[in-house]
């Protein structure tokens, strides 16, 4: 007689208990549908986030509040000043720029020396010059030299020491982004999205319908939407998002088209969008905004997520690669996913 035994996979074993680990590692952060619930021991409202290269991710918000996410945990850094910071950019982990309300931009160039004297240790991102007084409300840029910033119907330059002033838009400007030097975005009240090719900036605008159509025609003034912020990719891809649950498509469309929303199950405001190009082109996008609402948006199509929270999210930032997607918002609130 034969006797049978049965034979364990070590492999197998290991590849099982691993995942279980990480589901219970999950559960116990309060991740919904793969959506996870970072902390930063802080209550203070965020406004902004992003990743710099070098696995960093920062955070900024009220009261001067500064954080940089390290090996998975977030860390506070002392900014030196009170003010409500709106905007986060960087090119690496020693170069971080940030700004803020009532004239405040800051940069990061690693941790900082003691004085040599004193024997006290500065604050961690030291003062920019600032040319003219404007409240900030966002940064981004290609390079270290090479960066933009917006503050009231001005576009300010920032080239690696200060920031200057340079030209005068319309609409009060409410988002920026930057693609590369010959590719800036940026969006304001009265539906104004604004498209920078090199040469010159070209305008459009965006209308609203209140009412139903009849015979195809609005029976009312159309309104123009406040535009939060504003996505694109390499290939001219991206969006934009504004108030009552609004989303539109770049680029825009060509001749008389009209630039339809793309339909939302909401009426409170999108503050925030940003998104990730594939390699044929393709984008995939996510909006933030009030009430703790986050959309995925692909193929032209936004489906809610699952985030199970009720705060307002401010800022959004997704990696290069898609992987990784971070929001942030009231009372502290970070919200992580991995793809």
């Amino acid at each position: 007689m034969i006797r049978h035994t049965k034979r364990f996979d070590a492999t197998r074993i290991l590849s099982h208990l691993g995942q279980l680990i990480l589901a219970v590692s999950l559960m116990s952060s309060g991740c919904v549908n793969g959506w996870a619930h970072e902390s930063a021991d802080t209550d203070a409202d965020l406004y902004a986030v992003f990743g710099v290269e070098g696995g960093d991710i920062w955070a900024v918000g009220s009261a001067g509040t500064v954080l940089v996410r390290r090996d998975t945990h977030w860390i506070p850094l002392d900014s030196g000043v009170e003010t409500d910071l709106k905007g986060v950019w960087g090119t690496g982990p020693e170069h971080v720029v940030v700004v803020g309300d009532e004239c405040t931009a800051l940069e990061y160039n690693g941790e900082p020396e003691p004085d040599p004297d004193t024997g006290e240790v500065p604050p961690d991102l030291r003062p920019l010059e600032v040319e003219g007084c404007p409240d900030f409300l966002a940064v981004d840029g290609v390079s270290p030299t090479d960066a933009n910033a917006i503050g009231s119907s001005h576009i300010y330059w920032y080239n690696g020491s200060s920031i200057s002033r340079g030209g005068w838009h319309a609409e009060n400007l409410l988002g920026l982004h930057t693609t590369s030097s010959d590719d800036r975005h940026l969006c304001a009240s009265q539906g104004l999205y604004k498209h920078y090719d090199g040469n010159e900036w070209k305008g459009y605008h965006i209308s609203n319908c209140p009412v139903a159509l009849v015979d195809g025609k609005c029976p009312m003034d159309e309104e123009k939407p406040i535009l939060w912020d504003v996505w694109a990719g390499k290939s001219g891809k991206g969006g934009l998002v504004g108030n009552s649950g609004g989303i539109w498509l770049l680029p825009p469309p060509e001749g008389d088209a009209k630039w339809s929303m793309i339909p939302t199950d909401i009426s409170s405001d999108l503050r925030a969008i940003a998104g990730w190009q594939k390699s044929d082109g393709q984008v995939e996008m996510f909006a933030v905004g009030d009430g703790g609402v986050v959309y995925k948006i692909v193929d032209g199509k936004a489906k809610r997520q699952n985030v199970d929270i009720s705060e307002n999210l401010h800022g959004v930032w997704v990696s290069e690669d898609g992987t990784h997607v971070f929001a942030v918002g009231d009372n502290g609130k970070i919200l992580h996913l991995i793809q």
